[in-house]
């Protein structure tokens, strides 16, 4: 929210950093920040084009253009998701790994097309901004990437210390190998098993 709002700098936010991160915290603090300098860049270079596909997508889906309601509400029935979506309509905020989750859940599993979650974003993030925002999102579409980002339940177990998996009794799409998972997202052989 301070970057977005230009309260801080990103010279000066990195300075801070380097004050009291050490190793991987800082590695990855200065990478994100390095994301951000990078889609501003982006955005000064492309300008309103962000809010377009940048390149066609990597693979053949039809998006629905509509946020769909149980998504809105946060009702979805999968904890993971509801959770994602109640922290960011109550607090403005989600984590960075909690936003790359929720939009390949909405682009990928419920293929919705990726402006309509940036625009849920930018109704509701308090740090959103348009060049994070709308490049984020289509880096996770496949629409300025080499290929649509996506994760599996080991990723989210992971990356969230286990918080909505263990206990969990929903119908987890999110089950499966990448491999697995990309072929029954986006198509194309299955590879062979050992």
């Amino acid at each position: 929210m301070y970057l977005r709002h230009g309260m801080l700098g990103m010279a000066e936010l990195a300075e801070y950093a380097r004050g009291r991160l050490r190793g991987r915290d800082l590695a990855e603090f200065l990478r994100q920040l390095t994301w951000r300098e990078y889609f501003l860049r982006v955005l000064a270079q492309e300008g309103g084009r962000v809010l377009e596909n940048l390149e066609p997508p990597k693979s053949a889906v039809r998006w629905s253009d509509e946020l769909p309601g149980d998504v809105r509400e946060g009702r979805i029935g999968l904890p993971c998701a509801d959770a994602w979506v109640r922290h960011l309509v109550r607090d403005g905020w989600m984590h960075n790994h909690e936003r790359l989750w929720f939009a390949a859940y909405l682009v990928h599993w419920r293929r919705v097309d990726w402006r309509a979650g940036y625009r849920f974003f930018r109704e509701h993030l308090l740090d959103g901004d348009l060049a994070s925002n709308a490049l984020s999102w289509q880096w996770v579409a496949g629409t300025f990437s080499a290929k649509p980002y996506f994760m599996n339940q080991q990723n989210i177990e992971k990356y969230s210390a286990g918080r909505w998996c263990k206990g969990c009794t929903a119908d987890c799409p999110f089950m499966g190998e990448y491999a697995e998972l990309e072929h029954r997202l986006f198509g194309g052989p299955l590879p062979e098993r050992p």
